[in-house]
């Protein structure tokens, strides 16, 4: 047997914007209606619960990436200059500190935003940061929208791909016939579906 180890706690946290303060229980079972809550079934533990409705962004609190998430989150609800001014400032300093870990931060983030944003908040919040720092500005958004709609391309030709060849295979044809028309064999075929599962996650 290998020696008992300790496990690190796991604290649940729940980050909350909406128009009124959250009203709610922070027990998980509470949330459940009256008539199961004591089901065996039903997990009991509370969560920490970081209420921001009506927070102002500069209200955010934690270190430079933690205040990131959390003004992102915010943006995705209340999208407003004063936010996009935050969260441009907080990356223009996470960009200059030297990438550990292997992991792109600052690529998550603009990611994040540029996939949660309506596009003409995006193009504003462009805007923001090419007024502060012009370089950056466009360094940052240009450079990771484009790797964004390079990833939808791919993702676009791999399922037209699957598409066609599940056409094949519902009007029968054979895999010979399918791999001298397509190049993709049936255990090529299964990694490309895996591949689009991959990409939406």
């Amino acid at each position: 047997m290998p020696p008992t180890r300790e496990l690190s706690p796991i604290v649940p946290l729940v980050f909350y914007q909406c128009e009124r303060s959250w009203s709610y229980a922070t027990d998980f079972a509470d949330l459940f209606a009256e008539s199961v809550r004591d089901w065996p079934w039903v997990p009991r533990f509370s969560h920490e619960l970081i209420d921001q409705s009506g927070l102002a962004p500069s209200e955010v609190q934690g270190d430079l990436k933690a205040r990131l998430m959390q003004l992102l989150l915010l943006a995705a609800y209340h999208p407003t200059v004063s936010w996009m001014e935050q969260v441009a400032e907080l990356l223009i300093s996470l960009s200059s500190l030297e990438p550990r870990g292997g992991i792109n931060y600052v690529r998550i983030f603009v990611l994040y935003l540029l996939e949660t944003q309506e596009p003409e908040a995006a193009r504003l919040f462009r805007e923001v940061l090419r007024q502060r720092v012009p370089s950056a500005g466009d360094d940052l958004m240009t450079t990771y929208a484009q790797e964004l709609l390079a990833e939808g391309e791919e993702k676009g030709k791999v399922k037209t791909q699957v598409e066609v060849i599940e056409g094949f295979l519902r009007e029968g044809v054979a895999w010979s016939v399918i791999e001298r028309a397509t190049g993709v064999n049936e255990t090529q075929f299964q990694a490309l579906k895996q591949q689009i599962e991959d990409m939406n996650e």
